[in-house]
């Protein structure tokens, strides 16, 4: 009989200042403990949280890698967490950062958090609208072409120059907005190789005490060292890890 499940973990975790240098990083990760914020892309213009079509000067729509977004049609002002067991991360802060401040899943939640909606873009799916050899389409192919051309037929209101309909807004921010499409051709030591994070996001800000800090992440033992002297009343854990 098997026991408790080994392949998600009852905390999330949001790693801070990826492709910046380790000390920028924990400076990062004390001011975040400190204000007890963690801010969409880091930025106090995006605390709100919002969904934004990347529209040009003309008016027309981007292709959505112009935003320095990968696999996204939206740019949404978020914050991501992984749901990744603590002696599993290795792989994970390989490709963001060794720096990570975690919360018990129940708390991110009742803050809004929801796990994404993951597409294998590569597989088929049947096109309705069309006859023929095209009718069977990779998904993420037929997924871009409904979304844009729907944009294309709706541009004025989704400009904001309209208000959008109820139904419109439940599609945008608690579908699309959750939306994720991965290769599943992909192996897990490839950067683009996501699916295993089994994210979740929130919409805007997620405001937070120390008490809600279950653990904190650093490389090892002499940020946590650093750490502790730093926040000499934190009652989480600080898991360096070089011990795991």
């Amino acid at each position: 009989m098997c026991g408790k499940q080994q392949y998600v973990s009852d905390e999330l975790t949001h790693f801070v200042g990826r492709k910046k240098d380790p000390e920028e990083q924990f400076c990062l990760l004390c001011k975040i403990l400190r204000e007890g914020r963690l801010l969409p892309h880091g930025k106090e213009d995006h605390a709100a949280g919002n969904l934004r079509l990347p529209f040009d000067e003309q008016g027309r729509l981007r292709p959505f890698w112009t935003e320095g977004q990968v696999n996204e049609l939206f740019f949404t002002q978020m914050v991501s967490f992984c749901d990744i067991p603590l002696e599993c991360l290795s792989a994970h802060v390989g490709k963001y950062s060794s720096f990570g401040i975690a919360f018990a899943k129940d708390f991110l939640a009742r803050k809004g958090a929801s796990p994404v909606f993951y597409v294998a873009e590569q597989a088929p799916c049947t096109d309705h609208g069309r006859q023929g050899a095209g009718r069977v389409r990779p998904r993420g192919e037929f997924f871009d072409e409904v979304v844009r051309c729907w944009v294309s037929e709706n541009i004025t209101r989704l400009r904001g120059l309209s208000p959008t309909t109820r139904a419109e807004r439940l599609f945008l921010w608690y579908f699309l907005a959750y939306t994720k499409f991965f290769d599943h051709r992909l192996k897990e030591t490839d950067a683009a190789d996501y699916y295993m994070e089994r994210e979740w996001r929130t919409i805007g800000e997620v405001t937070f005490g120390l008490a809600n800090v279950c653990r904190v992440i650093v490389p090892n033992t002499e940020y946590r060292e650093r750490l502790r002297n730093s926040f000499p009343g934190f009652p989480g854990t600080i898991t360096p890890l070089s011990e795991l």
